[in-house]
């Protein structure tokens, strides 16, 4: 009982080997019924996002510090309209972008766009490739709530990225 003890004393006290990373983002979408739209929220890790513009061309943003780029937003909303879109049947739907703000551990923003004159009586096709392209393990959680207050939730991932949401 002793041996055991101090074995597991001893594990305590070792630094992990390896720290496992984990590359997730959220999305809430709802329709706000006073105000007939669309209304979404992103949560996206500040890094996985620098990293991905990076990726782009775009270095040295500093996104969420004192020192942010004066164009990261610009350069964030562009990166947006390439790997987040919603449709009704064939036709995009054009999200306008509200703005964003740092999570309160300062690791990630969230983002809000809203999409207007929303027609919640048709079915929603949504697309979510967010930082697909830069992770293997990326997975896009998803949250749709319809004008009827039904809530769906829907997890994205490489092979599966777009799913039609029926009202």
């Amino acid at each position: 009982m002793r041996l055991l003890l101090f074995f597991s004393l001893l594990c305590l006290d070792m630094p992990l080997a390896e720290v496992h990373e984990f590359h997730v983002s959220r999305a809430r979408i709802a329709y706000a019924a006073d105000a007939q739209e669309w209304q979404i929220s992103l949560h996206v890790f500040i890094d996985d996002l620098e990293k991905a513009l990076a990726d782009k061309g775009v270095d040295d943003l500093f996104m969420g510090t004192a020192k942010e780029e004066p164009k990261a937003e610009e350069y964030l909303e562009t990166y947006l309209r390439r790997y987040f879109k919603l449709f009704n049947g064939e036709q995009q739907l054009q999200w306008e972008w509200l703005g964003k703000e740092t999570s309160d551990d300062l690791t990630a923003f969230w983002i809000y766009l809203y999409i207007p004159d929303a027609r919640p009586d048709q079915p929603l096709r949504v697309q979510n490739k967010i930082l697909l392209d830069m992770y293997s393990d990326q997975q896009n959680m998803v949250q749709v709530r319809g004008a009827k207050g039904i809530l769906k939730n829907y997890l994205f991932y490489q092979d599966y990225w777009e799913e039609e949401i029926k009202p």
